[in-house]
């Protein structure tokens, strides 16, 4: 039981340890976070000269419809690659 504990204990101390390092490295390679409200995506729009068209749920529909149509899932079924480590 404490051989157990012990294992899982430097597990979570490994993880969290690894994720500070990956988000300092994703800090210093100049990522930053998304903003939380309208006006900050619509600020990053403008520095980067996209002009995006109004939300509709017209628009949202439209979006459901392709993503999840057959044709679309097997046109990029090949695009998945799977990731091991």
């Amino acid at each position: 039981m404490k051989v157990k504990l012990l294992l899982i204990a430097s597990l979570v101390a490994f993880s969290s340890l690894n994720a500070a390092s990956l988000i300092d490295e994703a800090k210093n390679s100049g990522l930053v976070a998304l903003p939380k409200d309208q006006k900050g995506v619509d600020e990053i729009l403008k520095q980067n000269g996209v002009k995006a068209s109004e939300f509709t749920l017209e628009k949202a529909e439209l979006g459901k419809n392709f993503i999840l149509s057959h044709a679309f899932q097997k046109a990029v079924s090949f695009l998945v690659i799977p990731v091991t480590m």
